[in-house]
């Protein structure tokens, strides 16, 4: 008979295939793309998503081809944390000019941005940022 531990651990390896499925399905990437990105094999991917997730070193280069990151607790569980914005910020003040940036490699950052630009690059609060896994980061 499984203990109570077992039985957490093999929901654990479930949830967390569904969660990797539902991450790439959210930006769109396909299997073949995903393998590619990750340096694995197509058929290992669908095994992931279907609950084979006993490699740490495979779900980690998943992760990092998706952009997210993946905490574990304590009690089983675990959080997927949507990637964070980068903020670049500009040595030499505000350039609104996108072709400058484009050719000197600093982008717009809203750190300095006039406050009547900061809006821009304000954005509302992903579903996965709202969730309650994410709250306990």
């Amino acid at each position: 008979m499984a203990s109570e531990t077992d039985r957490a651990l093999a929901r654990l390896h479930l949830d967390l295939a569904h969660a990797l499925y539902t991450e790439r399905e959210a930006v769109g990437r396909s299997v073949e793309d995903l393998a590619a990105a990750a340096g694995l094999p197509a058929e290992r991917i669908v095994m992931i998503e279907e609950g084979d997730t006993s490699s740490l070193t495979e779900v980690a280069l998943l992760c990092h081809a998706l952009q997210v990151e993946l905490r574990l607790d304590a009690d089983f569980g675990f959080g997927v944390i949507p990637p964070r914005p980068t903020v670049v910020r500009l040595t030499s003040g505000w350039n609104e000019d996108p072709a400058a940036a484009a050719t000197t490699g600093f982008a717009p950052s809203p750190v300095q941005a006039p406050p009547e630009k900061r809006a821009a690059f304000e954005r509302p609060p992903t579903a996965a940022e709202t969730s309650p896994e994410y709250a306990r980061y």
